[in-house]
């Protein structure tokens, strides 16, 4: 967040990349919403992508040098080198002594895609439990129903007197405090992620 925000500094503008692990999706969210700004999600270029990129910007440097202007004695240099050599055996060289290692494959890591955890876990908190006329089955049927999850991804559901815990496929979790968070004034329900379950009444 910090970072972000030194990057339109004194009104200037920018382009600001964050990179996060699967882990830490359900943190980004947070952020994102709390700065209540759309942040798009893109994935890391491949090697290929990024050698055919550095080409592209080494031929523009190029051009703009030759449009600017070119010293006469780097002028005379190159007739006498083309005089012995084809025009492939001297620009190859001078390409791999300035830009050698960029456009080299193996100096560059491959990183592979990773995707958002979905096979993780979480524990979701209802403000409300059997004072409420709140039974396991019931509180499944809404959860299901509202979301359209399946009931069989909603585990562990405790009924307790005031409040009540279950647990959900981190990706279904995301989708029941998204739909909620909308819609706790109709629904009468109050769901939040569950720091720690709270003791038993």
């Amino acid at each position: 967040m910090h970072r972000i925000g030194r990057t339109g500094r004194a009104g200037k503008e920018g382009n600001a990349v964050t990179f996060i692990t699967p882990r830490e999706y359900s943190r980004f969210k947070y952020m994102r919403e709390k700065a209540k700004t759309e942040i798009r999600k893109a994935k890391l270029p491949k090697i290929e992508e990024i050698i055919k990129t550095k080409k592209r910007r080494i031929e523009t440097s190029l051009e703009d040098y030759i449009k600017i202007g070119l010293q006469k004695e780097c002028l005379k240099m190159s007739q006498e080198l083309l005089d012995n050599n084809s025009p492939e055996d001297i620009i190859a060289p001078l390409l791999q002594h300035s830009f050698g290692d960029e456009l080299d494959e193996k100096s560059y890591a491959q990183i592979e895609d990773a995707g958002v955890d979905k096979k993780g876990k979480a524990r979701l908190f209802i403000q409300k439990g059997k004072k409420d006329g709140l039974t396991p089955k019931k509180l499944a049927n809404i959860i299901s129903d509202k979301c359209r999850i399946k009931g069989a991804n909603i585990k562990d559901i405790l009924i307790l007197d005031k409040f009540s815990f279950i647990t959900l496929p981190f990706h279904e979790a995301e989708i029941v405090l998204s739909y909620f968070k909308k819609t706790n004034k109709g629904s009468g329900l109050y769901i939040t992620k569950a720091k720690k379950e709270r003791g038993k009444e």
